[in-house]
C-alpha cells in the first residue's frame, strides 16, 4: 500500500498521524504482493521496467527512486522502515 497507492501527500499525513500516536517503525513491503509484484504506484511507476525485467529480477530504476524517496521521508518524521521478515529472529 505505501508504495503502491500513496501519494507523496498522503505518505506524509500518514507518517505525521503515526509520529503522534508514537509509531516509531513502519512496516512496508517493496512489492505490493507475490501474485501482483509489479503493481505500479499512482504515477504509474512499475517496480520492474518489463516482464522480462520481472522475470530476470532488475529493478526498475525509477521505482528504486520512488522507495528510496519515501525512505528518506520516513527519515523526517523520525521513522524507522522495515519489513517483518527482518524482525524475526531465525531459528535453525
Amino acid at each position: 500500500m505505501l508504495f503502491c497507492r500513496l501519494t507523496e501527500d498522503e505518505v506524509r499525513e500518514l507518517f505525521a498521524v503515526r509520529t503522534s500516536k508514537g509509531v516509531t517503525v513502519i512496516q512496508a513491503f517493496v512489492f505490493r504482493d507475490l501474485f501482483e509484484p509489479n503493481t505500479p504506484n499512482l504515477d504509474g511507476i512499475r517496480p520492474f521496467a518489463s516482464e522480462q525485467q520481472m522475470q530476470a529480477v532488475q529493478l526498475n530504476p525509477a521505482w528504486i527512486e520512488w522507495v528510496v524517496h519515501i525512505t528518506r521521508i520516513a527519515s523526517e518524521y523520525g521513522l524507522v522502515m522495515g519489513n517483518p521478515a527482518h524482525l524475526v529472529q531465525r531459528v535453525e
